[in-house]
């Protein structure tokens, strides 16, 4: 198996900021390559997951008002825009950080959300090591309403102005509005691409089994809701080496009687060309073999096809390419929805593998206990934990950095402790006379 050396993966997603966003105050969601989120329902974990989705969006060269749209294919964020402001508030404040190499990228933007929204302020500042950090461009809403912002941009001594929409992000506008006509203003415009490719990878993947059920055409690309699933099975089938893994890992899931994948096709009258597949197990029980198309498959074993063939579909994209493509970040909510717990400690290597494999960044919700016990101390340090205060504030703190993490790090068994409530705020005593204090 070839891994993606840390000189091929390039530009990478390391952080998200929600400093006013929904239920968050002031977090940051720090992503590692693969990152597990974890709480109780309500704790926050979608709301994290939507700060991501709203930038990854709005990369997309979308306007703000698109997010506010009915239909969820074109807006895509839970609620829209005008949601996103914590109570009581009509500002909404996220931000990211993307490095590549000794650099960083802080993107920050902040939405006045009170009558249209828009974009009040944004700003890119690169951080290299060794170096003062150079805020790359600034830009500030001239008037609420107006439509427009003032920008300033980085050129070396003083900086250069210029206008932009303030209904559209400025760091997707100056990629063409901004000249490369020096050495200052190139550095800008690499930079403004560097994040724009970056948030462009982001993949939310949500499957939805019964939309998983019909015939998508050849050559579907993936999609949310996992509709394409049996169209990138297909193309997968291509490469014998995923081909096989594929069997592998569904043969963990079905057990020993699959015998192979196979795809039920449909063509054109009079034509024997498929146009339009569906994915079907091929399962043997003594001497008889029958064809489980996806049309009757399982919810769990939808959902697990949907998350198999997209890992190694956008790991195959990766491959294929000549060129070096910025690494793609995937994100699936509560990814054991649908299987049994024993099926816990494949879907995680499967995680591991593919996170190491292809360079892609992985981030996951999870509720399974069984999954989180199937975790090693290495992957500790990407566990999340989303918890909310009695005041409706949500906070985010590493596994690693719980108080409690030791006792929970000797049990070995992270599932078992948060269903016994061993997450919950109680410090524990490092000392005897902590101990005798806890005693009186």
């Amino acid at each position: 198996m070839r891994v993606v050396t840390s000189a091929e993966i390039g530009a990478r997603i390391t952080e998200i900021r929600l400093n006013a966003f929904k239920s968050y105050a002031l977090a940051t969601l720090e992503l590692a390559p693969l990152t597990l989120l974890v709480g109780s329902n309500a704790s926050g974990k979608s709301n994290a997951l939507d700060a991501l989705a709203l930038l990854a969006l709005l990369a997309e060269e979308r306007s703000v008002n698109d997010l506010e749209r009915g239909d969820e294919d074109v807006a895509g964020l839970r609620g829209g825009l005008t949601s996103a402001a914590p109570f009581g508030s009509s500002t909404v404040k996220v931000g990211c950080t993307v490095a590549s190499g000794d650099a960083r990228y802080l993107l920050d933007v902040e939405f006045d959300v009170q009558n249209e929204p828009e974009i009040a302020s944004e700003s890119l500042v690169l951080e290299e090591l060794g170096q003062r950090p150079k805020t790359l461009y600034h830009a500030r809403r001239t008037a609420r309403g107006s439509g427009i912002s003032d920008v300033e941009v980085y050129s070396g001594r003083a900086p250069k102005g210029f206008r932009f929409l303030s209904s559209r992000l400025s760091v997707v506008q100056a990629i063409t509005k901004i000249p490369s006509d020096s050495v200052a203003r190139t550095l800008v415009v690499e930079g403004c691409q560097l994040v724009v490719d970056a948030l462009k990878g982001v993949f939310l993947l949500d499957p939805v089994p019964g939309q998983m059920r019909g015939y998508p055409r050849i050559g579907t690309p993936p999609n949310r809701h996992g509709s394409s699933t049996s169209a990138m099975l297909w193309e997968l089938q291509k490469d014998a080496a995923a081909w096989e893994q594929i069997n592998e890992l569904v043969a963990g899931l079905v057990g020993s009687r699959l015998s192979d994948l196979d795809f039920v096709q449909a063509s054109y009258p009079g034509e024997t060309r498929a146009v339009d597949v569906m994915v079907a197990l091929r399962e043997k029980f003594r001497a008889r073999e029958r064809v489980v198309p996806a049309s009757v498959m399982s919810d769990g074993t939808l959902r697990y096809l949907a998350i198999t063939a997209t890992l190694l579909s956008l790991g195959a994209q990766s491959a294929s390419s000549p060129d070096l493509q910025p690494p793609r970040t995937l994100v699936i909510e509560e990814i054991e929805n649908g299987l049994y717990p024993t099926q816990a400690a494949a879907v995680l290597e499967l995680l591991r593998r593919e996170a190491r494999r292809t360079g892609v960044t992985l981030l996951v919700t999870t509720h399974s206990p069984a999954l989180l016990d199937a975790l090693s101390a290495d992957d500790h340090r990407g566990v999340l934990i989303c918890q909310r205060s009695d005041e409706g504030v949500s906070t985010l703190r590493r596994l690693t950095e719980h108080p409690n993490y030791i006792s929970i790090a000797a049990g070995g068994r992270v599932g078992t402790a948060m269903a016994g409530g061993k997450f919950e705020e109680r410090r524990e005593p490092r000392r005897f006379s902590d101990l005798l204090e806890a005693e009186q």
